[in-house]
């Protein structure tokens, strides 16, 4: 079994000031450049980040462990407030005080930067991005905004508003 190699990136957030983390696992024996069809960004929901959500051993081994030894590059994003990326100022206050710090706008547009920075950094026109529960919305925001990026999309675990309300998502 060839040998899983982790590296971390920082990447500017839309809001001024702060930083995402984006989290990258591939095996050693391969390529860091590879396809479109092969090169995976995933996406979490509201509860918990990317790395604890995807990355997350059971029994010795994560998603992104798994897919990494079929041979995919996974990445996954940890967005504004959650995991390893920055906490903004606003997160040491009563939540009252403040609107969200992390709306679905907002998480879109850090998707597509790091989109931007995995694309350039594999020299990629397109990924595959993996969306779960509130991620499900903000993968899809992306790949309607920005289809030529988004090779294939999965959602898990999709939101869904029943008729008649609002849902309050962006």
């Amino acid at each position: 079994m060839a040998t899983i190699i982790e590296t971390g990136h920082r990447i500017n957030s839309r809001e001024s000031g702060y930083q995402v983390y984006l989290r990258n696992k591939r095996r050693s024996d391969l390529p860091e450049a590879q396809d479109a069809a092969r090169t995976v960004l995933f996406v979490h929901g509201a509860t918990y980040a990317s790395t604890l959500t995807f990355d997350y051993p059971i029994d010795g081994t994560s998603w992104m462990d798994q897919l990494a030894q079929q041979g995919f590059d996974t990445w996954c994003i940890d967005l504004l407030g959650y995991g390893c990326s920055d906490r903004p100022e606003a997160m040491n206050e009563p939540p009252e005080n403040h609107p969200p710090i992390c709306d679905t706008r907002t998480a879109a547009d850090d998707v597509g930067r790091a989109v931007a920075f995995i694309q350039g950094h594999r020299d990629i026109p397109q990924l595959n991005l993996i969306g779960y529960s509130w991620g499900t919305a903000i993968a899809g925001t992306y790949a309607g905004e920005h289809p030529e990026s988004v090779h294939k999309l999965v959602l898990c675990g999709a939101l869904w508003v029943l008729p008649g309300a609002t849902s309050g998502l962006v």
